[in-house]
């Protein structure tokens, strides 16, 4: 998460999903991130920042966070956990052996959806403005335009694979589309397919 007063402006950091990218290209601007003095965590959710701090000094923000394709989502967060020897999962995950295998768990035991970091106890979005993964340069220039910033984004983190399409078979499309459509239908991703 990003918490500044000049701007004010508040990043709610969905895992996977650019934040490092983002985050680091404000404190590189020189926007000093508050954050810490929370004592939340970096992945806080928009609620749980909300009771922190309040909901009126919350609307007070201009409030962001990206959003991803759940399916791109996943093959990002298995390749990501594979990738980090000191992520705290990748031990288990390394020894399901498999894309397949990790999908078969997530969705059965594990499931943890985007729209979860967003909404208030009243299921309601917290945040104003949520960028799409997918258009990402094109959302945070529209964001910095309207902070009155000129920003480049760095691209941090990346998992290292080829294209999240090529990742799926029928049944494993079919499983997310499941496990995952309220994301789905939230963001506006229902148009997502296979070739």
């Amino acid at each position: 998460m990003l918490l500044s007063e000049k701007p004010k402006l508040l990043f709610v950091h969905i895992y996977k999903n650019a934040g490092t990218s983002i985050r680091r290209a404000f404190l590189k601007a020189g926007v000093l991130d508050e954050s810490k003095e929370l004592g939340l965590h970096g992945h806080a959710t928009a609620a749980e920042i909300a009771r922190f701090i309040g909901e009126e000094a919350f609307r007070g923000y201009l409030s962001c966070a990206v959003v991803r394709n759940p399916w791109d989502w996943q093959v990002s967060l298995y390749r990501y956990t594979l990738d980090k020897p000191n992520h705290h999962q990748h031990e288990f995950v390394k020894a399901l052996g498999s894309f397949e295998a990790y999908l078969d768990w997530r969705c059965a035991e594990e499931v943890r959806l985007q729209k979860s970091f967003l909404i208030g106890d009243d299921g309601t979005c917290l945040v104003n403005r949520l960028l799409r993964f997918e258009t990402l340069a094109k959302d945070f220039g529209a964001l910095c335009a309207e902070l009155g910033m000129d920003l480049s984004l760095p691209h941090l983190n990346a998992s290292q694979r080829s294209p999240w399409r090529d990742c799926y078979d029928d049944r494993l499309f079919e499983l997310v589309r499941e496990t995952f459509s309220e994301d789905i239908a939230y963001f506006g991703y229902e148009d997502c397919s296979l070739p």
